[in-house]
Formats: structure tokens, sequence, C-alpha cells
């Protein structure tokens, strides 16, 4: 049976609602995504202790278990904000299972199955090395928008930026470029990338941002 790929806003939503995860649970559904099987239709992922501490690269000793255990019991609290506008809400899980041996038996719901295989295609695309140890939201997002566009160069209106970063309404433009875009492009530069920014009037307001950004590891 042939299964269609992941539409462009299926992947959108898909990273969209990991950004918005604590680092745990984001870690959680990237190993979970890694497991999908290519038809895309197995609903139940069974993860182990030593693979999710693998996963997230770092030596969580004995606090692994609980680590894991946390990450999945937070999950199936987690939806992702699909349609226009978000317009519906999805749940990761559908239940979970924890084992004392230290193992975790997931149950995706349906309809997040498109959502999960869409990740997976993307994380191959775009290994997670470019956000290990990003430690601001906001840059953490931006590199996953980078990663969703082919040219090194892309306009976006400051409506939908301030959806794709989650930045409050009562922030001016001023406040915007001082907290949500010169701290997280420091951080990028600091890591080798080269991010610039302008941003475009529209009469006397200002209603686009251009970016352009270069990876560490192109020239």
């Amino acid at each position: 049976m042939n299964h269609k790929s992941p539409s462009t806003a299926e992947k959108n939503a898909a990273v969209r609602a990991v950004h918005a995860m604590r680092p745990e649970q984001a870690n959680l559904v990237r190993l979970a995504s890694s497991r999908v099987d290519d038809a895309g239709v197995e609903r139940t992922i069974k993860i182990t202790v030593a693979d999710y501490q693998k996963s997230a690269g770092v030596n969580l000793a004995d606090a692994a278990a609980i680590a894991l255990s946390e990450a999945v019991r937070g999950l199936i609290r987690r939806q992702i904000s699909a349609g226009r506008e978000g317009s519906s809400e999805i749940n990761w899980l559908e239940k979970y299972e924890l084992y004392d041996s230290g193992r975790a038996s997931l149950v995706f719901s349906a309809q997040a199955l498109p959502y999960l295989r869409a990740l997976k295609i993307h994380f191959e695309a775009h290994p997670t090395s470019d956000i290990d140890g990003v430690r601001s939201l906001y840059a953490r997002r931006l590199i996953e928008w980078f990663d969703l566009h082919a040219e090194p160069r892309q306009e976006i209106t400051l409506e939908e930026l301030r959806d794709l970063l989650d930045i409050p309404p009562s922030y001016s433009t001023a406040a915007l470029r001082q907290r949500a875009l010169d701290p997280p492009i420091a951080e990028l530069a600091a890591r080798g990338w080269v991010v610039s920014y302008r941003m475009l009037k529209d009469g006397r307001a200002y209603q686009s941002i251009v970016f352009d950004w270069r990876r560490p590891d192109r020239k």
C-alpha cells in the first residue's frame, strides 16, 4: 500500500510542536520519529533507557530512567496545532506503558503518525547536531526554520515571525529585535553561523524581515 509523503504543512506543524517542547520531550519525539516504519502505519514504538540516553548525547547516569519516564508522562499532555491557524489540536500519544526494567512503550495516535513521519524525513535531511547545545529557544526555532528552506535567503512577515518564535503581542518591533532576534543570532554566530537580517517597511511601519544565513559547515 502506498502512503503519500507528508505535506509541507504537516512538516511545519510537527517541527513547531517539537520547538515548543522541553528538551527531554523533544529528544523523545526525535528518537521515536527515527523508528517510524517506512509505511508509516505502526503506532507502537518501544524505547529503552539506553536508547534514550544515547539519543540525548549526554551521560544521564542513574537519572536516565527518571528522565525517560518524565519525558513520556509529559509527552502525553502535548499536542500538535494543525489546520489553518492551528484550528485543530492533535494528541501525540494515545497511551503509554512504563516498565520497571527501564523500557517504555509509546502508542502514538493515528492522527499523529503523518507528523511523526514528517519529522523522520526532516531530521534525516537535517541532522539534529545543528541544534545540539543551542541554549536559546529562539535560536533553535530559527535553525529549524532555516532547515525548512532550500534557499539561504527568505522573507517572512513580522506577523509570521511572531507566530514562529511565539513572541508576545506586547513586544514592540524594537523589543522583538533586542530580545528575540539579536541575542539568539549572537549565540548562533558564536557557533560559527553567519546570520543577518533586514527589516522592510510598508509605508511607515515595518511589515516583514529578510534573513540571510550560512551554516558553519558551508562556505
